[in-house]
């Protein structure tokens, strides 16, 4: 079992924002949340005052943070812009593929894979196993493939008003609940320095996201009932491991039984 299933954490690029909008030597004297800011207000009139998201190409990765699964076990991985250069973030996920997993995201065709290359050709990182065997294009069927399933699209037989939001989901199976951040609060805790709020929301966001996957093979019969039990007591000892960094919250609310009677462990 080869898997790495991953989310990516964005905030506004406001280098970016200085060079497109305004006049440069004005916006060279703003400070980035004012940058930010100008850029929201264009993002909203390009879009009729109804503007949702930032454009991904105007955004750039805060934190990359994965659950790597492999003949060595389990792991979580956190790899953060904050500690190193972009590029660098980039360069380490690519790694990651050197063992042919299959990538499992949440809405990955929509989120993660776009940002992956928009910031790869940004920073010119260069991955040819990446754009081989992963980039969606490859793969006749691109959200349930042999190297990426994108859990949104597949579980709502892709028809769009039939979605559901990660966190309710993950409430309905008895998973620990826990909210995304919105890019409002994310964009505010970056300029508040809070920055284990940040890795926190991203790994948490990445654990629901593999527990979903879990039991999506379990369905598909991909794993029996002992399998994903073994799979469940590496995520515990996994999250035990990482209790310092604020997860083991989100174990102290499994053990509360919901999670193992949905997956029928208790």
């Amino acid at each position: 079992m080869n898997i790495v299933a991953f989310s990516i954490q964005t905030i506004p690029d406001t280098d970016i924002g200085r060079s497109l909008y305004g006049n440069a030597a004005d916006m060279a004297l703003l400070n980035e949340k004012d940058v930010a800011r100008v850029m929201w207000l264009k993002q909203d009139q390009d879009a009729g005052g109804k503007a949702k998201y930032m454009g991904l190409h105007l955004q750039k990765i805060l934190h990359i943070s994965m659950i790597v699964r492999s003949s060595e076990g389990c792991k979580l991985e956190l790899f953060s812009s904050l500690e190193r250069p972009e590029a660098d973030v980039l360069n380490a996920f690519y790694q990651t593929l050197h063992f042919n997993p299959m990538l499992v995201t949440w809405d990955g065709l929509t989120h993660e894979i776009p940002l992956l290359q928009y910031r790869s050709l940004y920073h010119r990182v260069a991955s040819e196993t990446y754009w081989k065997h992963y980039h969606p294009s490859q793969h006749q069927n691109q959200m349930l493939g042999e190297r990426h399933t994108v859990l949104k699209p597949v579980l709502s037989a892709y028809q769009p008003q039939a979605t559901a939001l990660r966190e309710e989901l993950a409430a309905i199976l008895g998973i620990p609940l826990h909210p995304p951040l919105s890019a409002e609060q994310i964009w505010t805790f970056y300029l508040q320095q809070d920055y284990t709020a940040l890795q926190q929301d991203c790994m948490l966001q990445t654990l629901q996201t593999y527990l979903i996957y879990l039991m999506f093979q379990q369905v598909r019969n991909e794993l029996n009932k002992d399998e994903l039990h073994t799979e469940c007591d590496l995520l515990k000892n996994l999250l035990h491991q990482r209790k310092h960094e604020g997860i083991y919250q989100l174990l102290e609310h499994w053990q509360d039984g919901r999670f193992c009677q949905k997956l029928d462990l208790a």
